[in-house]
C-alpha cells in the first residue's frame, strides 16, 4: 500500500524543517530535536494512504477514518457520527458516486469532537446527489485546530471513495442518508474512509 503526504501538510512541515536547519546552524540541539519530532508528527498526520475502493452498486463507503460514536434515525433520515481520532487519517472521501448538489458551511461552536455537544460545532455540509438519493457528508470542526478543508465545488462529478476534503487534527464527520438505508456497521466499530462499507441503499 502506497503512502504519500497530502499537500495540506506542506505548510506545516516545511517551516518546521526550516526551524530544524536554523537550530542546527546555531547549535541549539534541543530545539532541533524537538522540531524534528514535530516535523515527523506532521508528516504522519498528513499521510495520504492508497485505499482499495469497493465498486459494488448501491453501497455507501465510510467518508472518514475513525470510530463510530452514534447511529440514529432522525425523521426521514438515518445518520452516522464518526469521531476522527488525532492519529487517524483525516482525509474525507465521497461515500458514493454522484454530483455535488450544494455546499453549505454552518457557523457554530468548537467543542470536543467526541462529545454529543459536538453537534453544536461549526460544520460544512456537502450534499451529493446519487441517482434518486441524496447523501450528505458533514465535516465537523473540532476543538484544537478548528479548521476544515473542502476540495470540491458545486456540480463536481465524484467517484465513490474520491477525496473531497480534510479535517485538521481531531475532528468528526457525519453522514446523513435516506431512512431506508440498511446500516452495515455498529457503534464503537473502527472504520476506514473509502474502504469500509457502512450501508446499502436502493
Amino acid at each position: 500500500m502506497g503512502i504519500t503526504i497530502n499537500k495540506e501538510g506542506y505548510r506545516f512541515i516545511f517551516p518546521t524543517l526550516v526551524g530544524v536547519a536554523l537550530a542546527v546552524y546555531f547549535n541549539v540541539h534541543i530545539i532541533s530535536y524537538a522540531l524534528l519530532l514535530l516535523a515527523g508528527f506532521f508528516s504522519y498526520f498528513f499521510r495520504d494512504p492508497t485505499r482499495v475502493i469497493p465498486k459494488q452498486k448501491g453501497i455507501l463507503v465510510a467518508p472518514a477514518d475513525g470510530v463510530i460514536k452514534r447511529i440514529f434515525k432522525a425523521g426521514k433520515f438515518r445518520e452516522i457520527y464518526i469521531f476522527v481520532r488525532p492519529l487517524d487519517v483525516h482525509i474525507n472521501r465521497s461515500p458514493v458516486s454522484g454530483i455535488v448538489e450544494k455546499i453549505e458551511p454552518k457557523h457554530g461552536k468548537h467543542k470536543m469532537a467526541f462529545r454529543k455537544s459536538a453537534t453544536e460545532n461549526e460544520e460544512n455540509y456537502i450534499t451529493i446527489k446519487s441517482g434518486k438519493n441524496k447523501i450528505i457528508v458533514v465535516q465537523v470542526v473540532g476543538f484544537i485546530a478548528r479548521r476544515i478543508r473542502c476540495w470540491v465545488n458545486r456540480f463536481d462529478k465524484l467517484e465513490i471513495g474520491q477525496p473531497i476534503g480534510m479535517l485538521l487534527f481531531s475532528s468528526g464527520t457525519r453522514i446523513i442518508m435516506p431512512a431506508n438505508a440498511k446500516i452495515l456497521v455498529k457503534e464503537k466499530q473502527i472504520i476506514k474512509a473509502g474502504e469500509t462499507i457502512i450501508a446499502k441503499i436502493k
